[in-house]
């Protein structure tokens, strides 16, 4: 993956980083609860996503046709991170699918 400034990362490093974060290895207790106090669905720096009855707290970028997708779910520990570098096909839809099959919810693969 490709950010702005040429940042390089893949799916492993973004995964390894919100563990890190969430494991408050990188920021104090106090930070963490200010990244993810969330008004109008944004925290600082972090957005905050709903699944069913989970909250999920991570960011989205894209640039250049490049995209990536990070979230963690604090409740349940789990962090999914998605790269892509082709914009034909919604990254959301892929990490509903990948969230419902991981949590065993029920998920149709999208008609395109």
């Amino acid at each position: 993956m490709k950010s702005g400034g040429y940042i390089v990362s893949n799916p492993f490093d973004l995964n390894t980083f919100f563990d890190c974060l969430f494991e408050k290895k990188l920021v104090r207790d106090e930070s963490l609860k200010q990244m993810t106090t969330v008004t109008d669905n944004f925290g600082l720096g972090l957005i905050q996503v709903p699944f069913y009855d989970m909250k999920g707290y991570g960011y989205t970028g894209g640039i250049d046709g490049f995209q990536a997708t990070t979230f963690y779910f604090t409740t349940e520990k789990v962090s999914i991170a998605l790269t892509s570098n082709g914009v034909a096909y919604p990254l959301n839809d892929i990490i509903l699918g990948v969230l419902s099959t991981y949590f065993g919810k029920e998920w149709q693969l999208p008609q395109m």
